[in-house]
């Protein structure tokens, strides 16, 4: 029961904090070259069906937070970006990590406890996005430096629709992306160099 309270507890009040924070994007105006500031919160509650793996826990439930605090701007040809990031796991389990080495982990709960030390809260800030870009003029021609998301299959525009559904749907994402279903998402750093149909990218 009490761990029941405690869940419930940290539901309510991620909730109501993602009430306030959630979709509000607004710029601020500075001369001809507004700074654009966004606050996005994703707030969601994990359940885990395992297989059994007694005594350990296979069915558990845990939350996830991600807050993003991302400020933007672009000069002439020129473009940045900072933002920053906020990962958190609420309650994350504590028995859903076996000692058979057979079994291991049992579910993403289990590897967010056992990769932060054994925290059952772990949560952490982390420089997220931070990049320089130059637009040579033409559509899909540009150069950029820094650390960002790299979507693989999305590195250009479709302009046919049925392809760009494709693109999105079906190609992108395939190997390489944020990875979206973790809780703190994937950024590289490096450059990546845009022209028309042809892209080149280093990262690590």
């Amino acid at each position: 029961m009490r761990r029941l309270n405690r869940v419930a507890a940290s539901i309510a009040a991620l909730f109501a904090f993602t009430t306030l924070a959630q979709g509000h994007t607004y710029a601020q105006a500075t001369g001809n070259s507004p700074v654009g500031i966004s606050v996005y919160d994703r707030t969601r509650l994990d359940t885990w069906q395992w297989l059994a793996a007694p005594p350990q826990s296979e069915t558990y439930a845990y939350v996830e937070s991600l807050l993003r605090l991302t400020m933007m701007q672009k000069i002439k040809r020129w473009d940045w970006q900072l933002e920053m990031a906020q990962p958190s796991i609420l309650h994350a389990p504590t028995d859903a990590v076996s000692t058979v080495a057979a079994q291991g982990q049992l579910g993403l709960g289990g590897t967010y406890y056992a990769s932060n030390g054994n925290n059952d809260y772990p949560a952490a800030a982390l420089f997220k996005q931070g990049y320089l870009r130059y637009h040579f003029g033409a559509p899909q021609k540009s150069l950029r430096l820094g650390r960002f998301e790299f979507f693989e299959g999305q590195e250009s525009e479709q302009e046919n629709e049925t392809l760009a559904w494709l693109q999105t749907n079906r190609v992108a994402q395939r190997l390489i992306a944020n990875f979206g279903f973790a809780n703190a998402q994937r950024s590289v750093d490096g450059i990546e160099g845009n022209y028309g149909t042809w892209t080149s990218s280093i990262w690590r």
